[in-house]
């Protein structure tokens, strides 16, 4: 803010020199980091009423949030309700250690880069430094405001932002057991066996950068530079600088319940081939940051994702179509989807890298349970953890003017024949050879030529066709036919029998009409809309 005495002080970001000038406040300081990056001046006022410290850089440096949390204010702010012109302003709501705060960025340029409702991990850009509002010069007000009513209760919650700032480097931490998520930003140096006179071990950058791991330790080397140990579950890695390192904000999460399984998973995918193990019911954990519909988070020194809204441990059977590939068969197929001794039909092994259909689930003591099947065979139920999904794309079959014909192998082979596939149908397409597409259709797998042949001669369809774009006549045949009369003229509008469909001579496709059962004679097809 512009008004008042302020005391401008320069400072280096990685520097930390304020750790003794101002006390910093344990446990949530080393949530929040620098909303602007690298060297930069700040002021703090000496006057009352300026609640938070204004940080100057160039105009336009990228401002990131201090901490993960949700968006709750995102616009231009006016002077109002005694609070100054913020202009540009951005609000942020934090979970921290069962604590919330509230972090304000004033000034900022116009197009911001985040909305209210919006999900901000730690570090994202949300705007660019500016000079809107109240404001002299280009800079960014930047508050934190602790157990806060609402977001302009600065009067009861406004904290000092220095107190919580420039943590990763500050001598003061003290030595031991910490329990910390970083992620490898700046990886310069190895990984070694102790922070004193420790071994090389490996490169960091090489072997883990942008990686997000779990600091459990923290010490000093005998030249005073803090080091922490990083893991991953039970993989010890070893030590490593700290200035390596960003410390990544976390907020605070119990998983659900007995009635649920909450499994964790090493991508953000819930698939079977991605699972690490089951996280018990009612556990703590951290979350890191958030998809759509899972979080990343922080348990037994692992971060991991979970689905937000799991799966009961036991459901109804529930209709949902993939196409899989068995990949890792080592139990067998039931013919309910509770396994036992007398369900029992026959190893999953016996289609050991086959791509089939599921078409079903159930949830049964934890274990999802899928129905597989090729076409009309349904060959049982099995644990969905020996199969993979594999990703299918829309795909349209030939139309009238060619025979298309499903294959078991991808050989156009009479012995190989499944059946005809009707024209126009919607298949799914799995993948392709030089002169095949494997695809679905009828829930079943199977091949087809790119290029089908072409049918001769007139073929029975039995559709009904609305007359939508008369501009021709009604011919005796389809091809070199004698004119009958003019369509629109007589049909515009109605609705007429396409029982057979031909092609003429110039390649045009053309419809034989009835009218009822009364045979009108051969109209271009491009006349109608087919109705069913």
């Amino acid at each position: 803010m512009k008004k008042g005495l302020k005391v401008l002080i320069s400072v280096i970001l990685f520097m930390g020199i304020f750790g003794g000038l101002y006390g910093k406040e344990a446990g949530a300081a080393s949530n929040f980091i620098w909303p602007v990056d690298g060297s930069h001046t700040y002021s703090r006022s000496l006057e009352s009423g300026h609640n938070g410290i204004d940080i100057t850089k160039y105009d336009g440096a990228p401002i990131k949030a201090s901490a993960a949390g949700e968006v709750i204010y995102a616009q231009y702010h006016s002077s109002q309700n005694g609070n100054g012109d913020y202009g540009n302003l951005v609000a942020i709501k934090h979970s921290i250690g069962g604590v919330s705060y509230i972090t304000k960025y004033a000034h900022m340029k116009s197009g911001l880069k985040v909305s209210v409702g919006q999900w901000v991990g730690q570090g994202t850009v949300i705007g660019y430094l500016g000079n809107t509002g109240d404001s002299t010069g280009p800079h960014l007000h930047f508050e934190i405001l602790k157990n806060p009513a609402n977001m302009w209760d600065a009067k009861n919650a406004h904290v000092e932002p220095l107190h919580y700032l420039d943590q990763n480097d500050q001598p003061d931490e003290s030595a031991g057991d910490i329990n910390k998520v970083v992620q490898v930003t700046n990886a310069k140096w190895g990984i070694y066996s102790a922070a004193k006179d420790g071994k090389w071990l490996k490169d960091l950058k090489t072997h883990y950068d942008n990686w997000i791991l779990v600091a459990d330790k923290v010490d000093y080397s005998n030249s005073g530079t803090k080091h922490y140990r990083i893991r991953m579950g039970n993989d010890i890695i070893g030590w490593v600088a700290a200035e390596q390192l960003t410390v990544k904000s976390t907020s605070d999460y119990t998983v659900k319940n007995e009635s649920y399984q909450t499994i964790g998973y090493y991508r953000s995918q819930a698939n079977s081939s991605y699972i690490n193990y089951e996280i018990p019911p009612n556990s703590k954990v951290k979350v890191i940051s958030e998809t759509a519909d899972m979080y990343m988070i922080e348990y037994d020194y692992r971060p991991q994702y979970i689905l937000k809204n799991p799966p009961k441990r036991n459901s109804e059977e529930i209709n949902e179509f993939n196409v899989i590939k068995v990949d890792n068969p080592k139990w067998g197929l039931y013919k309910v989807p509770e396994s036992g001794t007398s369900n029992y039909k026959e190893p999953l092994s016996n289609y050991d890298n086959w791509t089939m259909v599921t078409d079903k689930y159930k949830w049964v003591n934890g274990t999802k349970m899928i129905q597989v099947r090729m076409g009309d065979d349904i060959k049982g139920w099995t644990a969905a953890g020996q199969v993979s999904n594999v990703e299918t794309t829309s795909l349209a079959i030939a139309d009238e003017a060619y025979t298309t014909i499903g294959y078991y192998r991808a050989e156009a082979n009479s012995n190989y024949i499944n059946y005809k596939i009707p024209a126009n149908s919607k298949v799914r397409l799995i993948s392709e050879t030089t002169d095949m597409y494997l695809i679905v259709h009828d829930n079943r797998p199977q091949y087809i030529l790119k290029t089908p042949p072409k049918i001769t001669g007139e073929v029975e369809i039995n559709k009904t066709v609305k007359v939508t774009n008369p501009k021709w006549g009604i011919y005796s045949a389809a091809s070199d036919g004698k004119w009958l009369m003019d369509l629109g003229t007589h049909y515009n509008n109605q609705t007429l029998e396409a029982d057979r469909v031909a092609w003429s001579s110039s390649g045009k496709k053309t419809y034989r009409l009835k009218d009822n059962g009364e045979v009108l004679g051969w109209a271009a097809a491009e006349q109608f809309t087919v109705i069913d």
